[in-house]
């Protein structure tokens, strides 16, 4: 979320705290748990319901046909959708409370220091070269680590039908989830909670591969995991550069977007030379993209006498 207009030091101001080196494993633990808690729940309502509208059968019968709704893309989009709501919620307090609110102004005996966040026209051709660029990135080295380990992409593949999500396009819910409610939870989480409480106690790359990695692992499976890991690489380096979490949302949007409603954006390349240009121009894309990205929105410094 976009931090309001206030006097702050052009120095680090993230407040010190003892002992905030397990904070940064919390917001992925608070994430995990609510998760759960709402698979669990949502579990035991479905299974009522079974239970009042099932005609007849054995008790088999009866736990195979509740097993097979809990797999359904129904149950598993509106269960998505009410953990990514109450993380949103909770999340969202949290870091305002956490990160929005502990910055003080900072005067001196002859000036005061005022950094603001500065948005230009750099920031609509940063987002499209960013996510085209993402998008044959992910891809191609998706591709290239099906072939090179076939069992992650059948494991990928398995996790999708039995969770009935191999067929996004046709469930709005779920593409409310992966369009709007799940990059917020999640940017709120990884780059907003995690990536902020390791920066109070390390330096940014320390920070941004750590976020990364907590994020590839919340995926659970090494394809995605491994995707979702190089993603939360290219948007902690925005969050950092641009001090906006609300730009980085915004790009989470734009590429799940882009995933299920333009699944043609990406060329397949059918020998090795055009495989590598268009990896390569991949790139160039994304790389081009994060520096228009930055340069359009970092925070400016002026002087006030």
């Amino acid at each position: 979320m976009p931090d309001n207009n206030r006097n702050i030091s052009p120095k680090d101001t993230r407040r010190p705290r003892r002992n905030t080196g397990w904070y940064i494993l919390l917001p992925f633990l608070a994430a995990a748990l609510v998760q759960n808690l709402v698979a669990v729940f949502a579990s035991q309502i479905l299974v009522v319901d079974q239970a009042i509208h099932f005609e007849g059968g054995s008790y088999a019968d009866f736990i195979r046909s509740s097993f097979e709704r809990m797999q359904g893309q129904a149950f598993t989009s509106l269960t998505l959708l009410v953990y990514a709501f109450i993380c949103v919620i909770w999340f969202g307090i949290w870091y305002r409370r956490e990160f929005l609110l502990t910055q003080k102004p900072a005067r001196d005996y002859r000036c005061l220091v005022r950094q603001y966040k500065h948005w230009s026209w750099m920031l609509i051709p940063g987002i499209l070269l960013f996510i085209l660029g993402a998008q044959y990135l992910s891809t191609y080295i998706m591709n290239t680590l099906a072939a090179l380990v076939p069992q992650w992409m059948a494991e990928y593949q398995g996790i999708l039908r039995s969770s009935g999500l191999d067929d996004i396009q046709t469930s709005l819910p779920m593409i409310l989830y992966a369009v709007c409610l799940g990059p917020v939870c999640e940017e709120l989480c990884f780059r907003g909670l995690t990536m902020s409480y390791a920066r109070r106690v390390g330096g940014f790359w320390m920070a941004n591969i750590l976020q990364a990695l907590l994020f590839g692992f919340f995926h659970m499976n090494m394809l995605q995991g491994t995707m979702a890991f190089l993603l939360g690489l290219a948007l902690g380096y925005v969050k950092e550069k641009s001090q906006n979490l609300t730009l980085v949302i915004l790009l989470h949007m734009a590429f799940n977007a882009t995933s299920a409603f333009i699944p043609g954006l990406v060329i397949s390349a059918d020998n090795p030379v055009s495989y590598f240009v268009c990896l390569f121009g991949g790139l160039i894309a994304a790389y081009a993209g994060l520096e228009l990205l930055v340069r359009g929105s970092s925070p400016r410094i002026v002087e006030v006498e």
